[in-house]
């Protein structure tokens, strides 16, 4: 019985990520997201109070999946270099093979970002503690967490949007070394 529910809000989580990413949240109806997942309307809302609770917890765990990449990355590195590559090679990775769920965080970021927990389940505080910790043990210069990691996501950021859109060519983890040196120059170099 269990997995069968499972399988059931497996086939919704899919049948609303293909939608909503093709035509937006609002302007996909229930009735399509349970069409297309090969399940009766009313199953939908025995897993999901709503369609806005359904984007939500896709979003969630998708979410939550990158900061767990992340995390990952960050715990099996010995440094704070290797810490920086594993990461941005993690981030890299997930946009190559799971292009579809990175393309919904970024599409729907605005709608859920102030209901994300703010512990290890963020991908932006995994990358703030890690900079405050290099910080704290001196493997930097000392300055503001919050921009330094804004700006450090937006070098592996801005490019994954151009990719996920096919500006940039694929896989796109072939540019992961050119953002490691950028975000190694930004946090290391600064003022140099």
């Amino acid at each position: 019985m269990q997995e069968r529910k499972i399988k059931t809000r497996n086939a919704i989580f899919k049948s609303a990520l293909t939608l909503f990413n093709e035509k937006g949240i609002d302007a996909t109806s229930t009735k399509e997201i349970t069409t297309n997942a090969g399940v009766a309307e009313g199953t939908l809302y025995r897993h999901f109070a709503s369609k806005d609770e359904l984007a939500w917890a896709l979003f969630e765990h998708h979410y939550g999946n990158i900061a767990s990449s992340l995390l990952q990355a960050r715990r099996q590195s010995r440094d704070f270099r290797e810490t920086v590559e594993s990461t941005v090679y993690a981030f890299c990775k997930l946009v190559d093979h799971a292009p579809d769920a990175f393309r919904y965080c970024m599409l729907a970021q605005h709608d859920f970002l102030s209901r994300v927990a703010q512990d290890e389940g963020n991908p932006v505080l995994v990358i703030r503690s890690i900079i405050q910790e290099a910080m704290d043990a001196d493997q930097m210069p000392k300055g503001d967490v919050a921009i330094l990691s804004a700006m450090s996501l937006g070098i592996v950021m801005q490019p994954a949007t151009f990719f996920l859109y096919g500006a940039l060519s694929a896989p796109f983890e072939q540019h992961a070394d050119q953002f490691i040196e950028a975000i190694w120059l930004l946090l290391t170099q600064r003022g140099a």
